[in-house]
Parts: C-alpha cells; structure tokens; sequence
C-alpha cells in the first residue's frame, strides 16, 4: 500500500514540473496593442503540439474564448502573437490555455496566471514581429502559425512555483488519504 503511495506521489511530481506558461504574467501582462508574447518551458513528456485559447471568467469582458493558435510547435519555448481579428480585448484577469486542440479545449495542458491586457494609447495600428521567434495570427475561429529559430528569455515570474506547489499540496492530499 505504502509503495502504491509513493508511486503516486512521483507521478503527482512529474506531472508538475509539465508544460508552465513563463509569460504573459500577472506582474508583466499584455496590452492591446500588435504582436503579444507568450512563452512557456517543457519537459520532455509534453505534447509536441498544443492551441493556444485566451479566456476570461468574466463574459463582459470576453464573452468567448478565443483561438490564438493551433498547432504550436511546444520545444518553441515562444511565440509572438498577433492581435486576434476585432483587436486584443482589454481588461483584468484574462488567462491564456495551453490545449489539445480547438475542439478539445477541456484538455488543458497548461494555465496561464491571471493577468491583465492593459489599453496602449500610444499604440500605432502597424502589427510588428520579432524575427527569430514563431509567429501566429490569430482569430475567433482559428489561427495559422509559423515557426522559424529563435530563442527566448528567462523570465521565471514564479509559475513554476506555483505549479509545483499545487503538485506538492495535491501530493501530500493524496499520500494523507493512503496512510489513513
């Protein structure tokens, strides 16, 4: 019984340590103007491919989800993200989905931190890339990406953290329940 427990506690432990969204963050959000970066680091059990999905809980604020790419090249670690069709939608507590697919979008691989999409009023309507990252464009019914070599920053704003740290509590939960 005890082995049983361990064994699940490992598999709690190696699932945490999956697919984590770096980037936007609730300390470093995005705003509503041109190409957005998403960023998220793997481990080498991940899907090769996942849709990207913005999501808000507040159907004022976004009263659907919104496709912002399909079929992501995961070991990317980054993709610039141009505004879907109708503009970015402004707000708080937005988060983007990491997903099997369009269709399959319970299957969550990954949740971003809430953030916030902030107006730009400086912003000008041209839409800029970076070169050297994956690019995509995006609209409420789907999205088309490319890929091309890059790379991407380490900006660690705790998600990881986060994301362990929910393994581990579920971990010990489920240690407690087989010891009882």
């Amino acid at each position: 019984m005890r082995s049983a427990a361990a064994i699940a506690v490992l598999s709690l432990a190696s699932f945490a340590a999956a697919f984590t969204v770096t980037q936007p963050s609730d300390k470093k959000g995005w705003t509503d103007c041109n190409a957005q970066t998403l960023e998220w680091k793997t481990v080498q059990t991940d899907a090769k491919n996942f849709t990207v999905v913005l999501v808000n809980q507040d159907s004022s604020v976004l009263s659907d989800p919104i496709v912002l790419a399909e079929d992501v090249d995961a070991s990317k670690d980054s993709l610039d993200i141009d505004a879907p069709e109708g503009g970015w939608p402004s707000g708080d507590d937005f988060q983007v989905n990491l997903v099997y697919s369009k269709k399959q979008s319970d299957r969550i691989y990954a949740q971003s931190v809430m953030f916030d999409i902030k107006e730009d009023k400086d912003c000008s309507e041209s839409s800029t890339t970076k070169s050297g990252s994956q690019t995509s464009t995006a609209t409420s019914s789907g999205a088309s990406s490319s890929a091309s070599s890059g790379s991407s920053g380490d900006d660690n704003n705790g998600a990881l953290a986060t994301t362990a740290q929910t393994g581990l509590i579920g971990a010990v939960a489920l240690l407690g329940a087989f010891l009882a």
